[in-house]
C-alpha cells in the first residue's frame, strides 16, 4: 500500500540510492505501487490441447 509507507522511509530510500550510486545532483523519484496480483515463479500454464496437422 504506497499510501501507508511513511515519508521518513521514503526519504531514507533516496538517501541510500544516492549513496550507493554518487547521484548527488540528480532528482530521485520514488513510484510506490499496489501489487496487481501474486507472481508464480517456476510453475508453467497449461497448454490448450492443440489439433495435430499432418501434412
Amino acid at each position: 500500500y504506497p499510501d501507508a509507507v511513511h515519508f521518513s522511509y521514503e526519504r531514507y530510500l533516496i538517501n541510500q540510492i544516492r549513496e550507493g550510486t554518487g547521484l548527488t545532483q540528480t532528482p530521485i523519484r520514488l513510484l510506490l505501487r499496489q501489487r496487481t496480483g501474486r507472481i508464480e515463479f517456476g510453475k508453467k500454464k497449461p497448454i490448450k490441447d492443440r489439433k495435430k496437422s499432418r501434412r
